[in-house]
């Protein structure tokens, strides 16, 4: 009932139209892959890639494809370069990317 409740909130400039500034019970605790994350990673059942920017403030980019060979999950990473955490959605180098990573290979 109170799910849609702000429970944390972040000094964002309220000239930044890119970050959100708090998040809802809801949006927080669906974030992220939770604590069974491997074993989601070691049941993917269908084509998969990773795309990061290497700029990404939020992960260590350069930390998923280690990450992946630990685990014999053969899934390929992408570091894309330039590219921060928003611009992997919003940036047309990223987009062109994340095409070229999903398009069938001819």
């Amino acid at each position: 009932m109170f799910d849609g409740f702000d429970v944390i909130s972040y000094a964002v400039a309220p000239e930044n139209k890119e970050a959100s500034s708090c998040y809802s019970y809801r949006l927080f605790v669906n974030f992220g892959a939770g604590r069974e994350f491997t074993r989601y990673l070691k049941n993917l059942r269908r084509p998969a890639a990773v795309l990061v920017g290497s700029a990404d403030e939020q992960v260590v980019a350069d930390q998923f494809a280690p990450l992946l060979r630990s685990l014999d999950v053969d899934v390929p990473v992408s570091i894309v370069p330039g590219m921060t955490h928003v611009d992997m959605i919003s940036n047309p180098t990223a987009l062109r990317a994340i095409v070229k990573a999903v398009s069938p290979q001819s």
